[in-house]
Formats: structure tokens, C-alpha cells, sequence
């Protein structure tokens, strides 16, 4: 027996509908149908789907955190001193970006330049991405991978994708590598497709470009099932999207403000303050206490207090936020949906139609799942939660949940 694992990155849960995916829709009706799924807050999935547990517990919760001691870039302070020069907003510098990446991962870096400024790389790495996920302990604490890999399990991983990882290409490209795969029936396959997730960032949930793209991804998944069912008749299959994709209309720019705020208080970057902004986070970590009341004061009054809110332990309790933990910040201010740090550390030159990573209650912020297998009855669930994705797949491989698992399964 074989299972396979579709994420459909981004791809929201009212994207399944018979005028726009009927292949997807009529799996729905096959099968185990959990109409919408809510993802955790932050944006570690991977450690979601593949532990079964929320952030607060994982200690994964932004893709990238506050790590002075342990980033790559330490070293290459006197260079990335020089490369500030450069630091400018202009369609060059993407080109220019590009190529230092390809030269960092040659010299052995996980994390990407993005578009942070190249004087704070050295105060941040990776964090659920950073080692490999195949490795023991990758997510800080038990996986699918380690418990498949304790019962004799085989896992075929490269057709999936993380931040610390090379290239593998483009969603026709993954595809075409697991079929390659297909005839060797490792006891888990995973596929990742995130067209979904780039077209809704370009474009917005509720454009005519994105009701395309489901309807290019139907298509595609189907094409995939047929070609990977004539070397696997015996397969298992879990289509997941992992959250889903709010339209923006309002930009605020964060780093224009903070860049006055300072600049009207006397507070040096470095020696009093760092951040980092994330499309929908803005994180900041103090040197002092001085600098920690001015920023709070600052987040507390317009516009911050109109588009967004500081989390408090309140907040963080109820949406499975670490608190207090320095990785992600001394403050968070989360932006409302709907809202975009504009530019952030990952977009200066075009703005973003589409966001996720806001409130995980909110309808748009929901993915979707489909579990088919022929000892499985057809049944639709309304609502389920990331965490839940984990033990589901475990279930279907024969395994143990991981140790730290909080996630229930479908079946």
C-alpha cells in the first residue's frame, strides 16, 4: 500500500467547486472531504503537517528568527558591509540578489537573502528549515520521518520543497520527478505544487488569474493520479491545502515610519532595536528598555493601532503564539487581514495582491482536504484544523503518531 501527499500550497478551501475544479471536486465526493481546514498561526506548516503540533508547542512559528549566534552570515559581516552599497530598490537589485544567493548556497547558506538588508543577515537563520526534514530532530521534536524512518518505512521526499532546500524546479518538474520514482512504491510520496500560493500573492484570490490557475491545477492533478495509478494501482491520497489567501487593500509602510520614529528619538538600529517585517508581522527585539517603551507607545497610536494589534499573552494563548520568545521578537504587531507591510523583507519592487498569515479564524485564511482510499467510506467533515493533517497520514501509512502530536485524525 502507497500513499501520496498533494499540498497545494495557498489553495483555498472555496477554490473546490464544480465549475472550477470538477476532478478535485468529484474526489471530494469520494472520499474523506474535510471542507475547511485552519491552519495554525505563523508560517511553519511543514512543522504543523509534519509533528501534528501548533506553534506554541513546536516553538516553530515564523520562517525565520532571531539567531545572531547560530546564522551563516555571521562571518561574512565585512562583506556584507560592502554589499549595503547596493542595497537599493530597483529591478537590478533582484538580478543582483539572485546572484549572490546562487554564490551563498555554494558557500554553504540555508537562508536566502531575500530582500533584508544585507547589515542584519547576521542576526537571523532559518528555523523549521533549516536542517534537513528527513534528518532526526529536524523540527525540533518528532516527525513523521522519524517514526517512519524507526518502523522500516520509506519516504520519497525530493519532489517536496522547504526554504533550506536547492531547487528542485517547478511544479511540472516535481511531477515529473516522483513518476519517475513511482515504480519503486516507497511507503510515502510527497508533492508539492505552490502555483496556487505565487498567483494568489500576484494577483489576488478573486482574480480572474487565480480562477484559472484552480483550473490549470485540476487539470494537472489529474493528469498526475492517472500517470502515477498505472504504476501504483494499490495508493492512498491526501490532497491538502495548507491555508488559504485574502485579498489586500490596504499597504502600510512600517519601515518608512520606523525609520522617522527613530530618527525623531535618537534610536540606532543595531544598538537599541532590530526588525524584521514579515507581510503580515512586524517583529522587533530591544537593546534596552528605553527603546522597548518607545516602540510600544509607537505600535500603541495610529496608524498601527487602526490596521493591526500588538500580541499579548492574551492573544498568543488563544491563537498558539509563542510568548515571550525571543526568536520571534520582544514585540509582535499583527497586521488585520486584509492589511500588508509594504515593502517588507520579501517584497520592495511589486506589491503583493494576496496574503496569508493573519488571523487562522478568519473564512479566507481556510485550506482544505480530501483523503481517498478504497477502505475509506465517503464522508464530509465541515471543519478541521493543520495539526490534524499529521496523524491522518500516519493512519494511512501504517505508523505511530510522533510524541508530541495534538492533531486528531480524519479516519
Amino acid at each position: 500500500m502507497t500513499t501520496a501527499f498533494i499540498l497545494l500550497d495557498a489553495f483555498r478551501w472555496d477554490y473546490i467547486n464544480k465549475v472550477d475544479t470538477p476532478f478535485l471536486y468529484q474526489l471530494a465526493t469520494e472520499g474523506v472531504y474535510v471542507r475547511r481546514i485552519k491552519p495554525g498561526s505563523g508560517f511553519c506548516e511543514r512543522t504543523e503537517i509534519f509533528t501534528g503540533m501548533r506553534a506554541d508547542n513546536s516553538l516553530n512559528f515564523t520562517a525565520i528568527g532571531y539567531k545572531p549566534e547560530k546564522s551563516f552570515y555571521l562571518k561574512h559581516k565585512t562583506i556584507l558591509k560592502i554589499l549595503t552599497l547596493f542595497d537599493k530598490p530597483e529591478i537590478s537589485r533582484r538580478r543582483f540578489r539572485w546572484f549572490l544567493n546562487h554564490i551563498f548556497r555554494r558557500l554553504g547558506a540555508k537562508l536566502l537573502t531575500y530582500e533584508i538588508p544585507f547589515s542584519l543577515l547576521p542576526y537571523f537563520d532559518l528555523t523549521e528549515d533549516k536542517m534537513d526534514h528527513r534528518e532526526r530532530g529536524a523540527f525540533l521534536h518528532e516527525s513523521i520521518f522519524d517514526v517512519m524512518q524507526e518502523s522500516g518505512k520509506e519516504v520519497f521526499y525530493d519532489s517536496f520543497t522547504a526554504l533550506g532546500m536547492p531547487s528542485n524546479g517547478n511544479d511540472d518538474d516535481r511531477i515529473r520527478l516522483l513518476l519517475r520514482n513511482a515504480s519503486h512504491a516507497y511507503d510515502l510520496y510527497l508533492l508539492f505544487i505552490g502555483e496556487s500560493d505565487s498567483i494568489g500573492h500576484s494577483y489576488g484570490p478573486s482574480s480572474e488569474e487565480t480562477k484559472k490557475m484552480t483550473s490549470r491545477i485540476d487539470k494537472k492533478v489529474q493528469r498526475f493520479i492517472n500517470s502515477f495509478q498505472s504504476k501504483n494501482e494499490d495508493v492512498s491520497f491526501v490532497f491538502l491545502g495548507d491555508h488559504g489567501m485574502l485579498g489586500v487593500d490596504t499597504y502600510l509602510n512600517v519601515w518608512d515610519k520606523v525609520k522617522r520614529f527613530t530618527k525623531r528619538y535618537g534610536l540606532r538600529e543595531k544598538k537599541d532595536y532590530l526588525i524584521f517585517l514579515d507581510s503580515a508581522l512586524a517583529r522587533f527585539w530591544f537593546f534596552n528598555e528605553k527603546a522597548r517603551e518607545l516602540f510600544e507607545d509607537m505600535l500603541s497610536a495610529a496608524p498601527f493601532d487602526r490596521f493591526g494589534r500588538i500580541i499579548d499573552e492574551e492573544m498568543a494563548s488563544k491563537y498558539h503564539i509563542p510568548y515571550g520568545n525571543k526568536e520571534y521578537g520582544d514585540i509582535i504587531w499583527w497586521a488585520d487581514p486584509g492589511v500588508v507591510i509594504y515593502p517588507d523583507f520579501f517584497h520592495s519592487t511589486k506589491p503583493v495582491k494576496g496574503m496569508h498569515g493573519y488571523n487562522p479564524d478568519h473564512p479566507d485564511s481556510k485550506g482544505f482536504c480530501i483523503i481517498v482510499d478504497k477502505e475509506v467510506q465517503p464522508e464530509v467533515i465541515e471543519d478541521g484544523e493543520l495539526v490534524d493533517i499529521c496523524p491522518t497520514i500516519c493512519d494511512l501509512v501504517g505508523v505511530p503518531y510522533p510524541s508530541g502530536n495534538q492533531g486528531c485524525s480524519f479516519l
